[in-house]
């Protein structure tokens, strides 16, 4: 039988993703791998697809691990490396045409740029990486080099989740992280991912976006949350199932099943 090994709690953490993998469970055999600790042994454990649900040091390690051994992997770890940099992130993005904040990394005391600033780590597997410091009138401080980004006025806040051709888009209201309403995605946010994915080769992320005349791309993630997405099961689901049927031969992989 097909079996998919995913970077996830067996326990706790998004329980939409958590209802998903027991969802896979019923067409092909799911191991859950806690993406804390490494798992040196991937290559002898039989996996067709290893999907990283969850971005940790450990298991950022094991996707590479993965890719080394021959396992098919959801998303390359190229992409997955250069959009865990932030620094990197805003540099493939920003050359690539696609409109990010004015940014600057280095000690508080070579920073330029004029508050309101926005401080942030520049890895997304440190410990502190979502602990994010903005100065909105006296220059910045910090230890450390750190990643300083212009802090914009936020006329719509945007996440945009795209799983291969599929795309959702959510507006955040007032409050961190807090959802407002699920939009239909326009032209423009389609075109926005299409150059994303051509940029990382990321066949699952989600984006962070400030949406105006020319949308600003704050961060991409390459694990989705799906918060405030209707759908959110099916359409991750689906998507699941499609990568499999991509990656092994047609006569093992998983029956195409009705998810409507």
């Amino acid at each position: 039988m097909t079996h998919v090994g995913i970077s996830y709690w067996e326990a706790g953490g998004n329980q939409t993703k958590q209802r998903v993998f027991r969802a896979l469970a019923d067409h092909v055999t799911v191991t859950l791998l806690d993406p804390t600790t490494e798992h040196t042994d991937l290559d002898a454990r039989g996996f067709d697809l290893y999907h990283l649900a969850k971005r940790r040091a450990a298991s950022l390690r094991d996707l590479h691990r993965a890719a080394l051994a021959g396992i098919p992997t959801l998303n390359p770890p190229v992409g997955v490396a250069l959009t865990s940099d932030r620094v990197a992130t805003l540099d493939v993005l920003s050359q690539g045409g696609i409109s990010v904040p004015a940014y600057e990394y280095g000690r508080a005391s070579d920073v330029s740029l004029t508050p309101p600033v926005i401080v942030k780590t520049r890895h997304e597997t440190d410990v502190a990486a979502h602990d994010h410091d903005v100065f909105f009138e006296e220059a910045p401080a910090f230890v450390g080099a750190r990643l300083v980004q212009q802090y914009l006025p936020e006329t719509r806040h945007l996440k945009v989740y795209r799983l291969g051709a599929a795309i959702r888009v959510v507006e955040l209201g007032a409050g961190r992280g807090v959802v407002h309403r699920e939009l239909d995605p326009t032209p423009q946010l389609v075109a926005l991912t299409d150059r994303i994915a051509a940029l990382t080769g990321l066949s699952l992320f989600e984006v962070d976006v400030l949406d105006g005349p020319l949308p600003v791309v704050v961060d991409v993630n390459p694990v989705v949350s799906l918060a405030g997405v209707a759908d959110a099961e099916r359409v991750y689901l689906a998507f699941l199932l499609s990568q499999l049927r991509r990656a092994v031969p047609q006569s093992e992989a998983p029956a195409a099943v009705s998810l409507d």
